[in-house]
């Protein structure tokens, strides 16, 4: 077997090592980046619609955490509902404020 072959079969089995071991840490990791993302969603739709805080003062309320997520407050323009909706990656968490019950999480 030449040199270049037994590189190209290392790089193989390297790259399969990887993409398990990837596979593996996102396995056990993934629900609990999920569950913080819902999470911090509630929390923050809670501080700003049920506290009626201001977007600084809930923003340093959850520092320095918050910095790794992206935050969208939706002010319910249009009829809609207020909402905070939160990503952290290609994950999302929702919550939305009801007057008469607090902050709920959707989907």
């Amino acid at each position: 077997m030449s040199g270049k072959r037994i590189l190209a079969a290392a790089v193989i089995v390297a790259s399969l090592g990887a993409a398990t071991g990837a596979l593996a840490a996102w396995r056990s990791f993934g629900p609990y980046a999920h569950v913080g993302v819902v999470y911090l969603a509630e929390q923050y739709c809670a501080c700003r619609f049920v506290a009626e805080r201001g977007e600084a003062s809930c923003r340093a309320e959850f520092q320095p955490d918050i910095a790794s997520f992206k935050v969208e407050t939706r002010l319910g323009e249009g009829g809609g509902p207020k909402a905070i909706v939160t990503h952290l990656g290609w994950l999302t968490g929702r919550a939305v404020y009801e007057p008469a019950y607090g902050c709920r999480i959707t989907r």
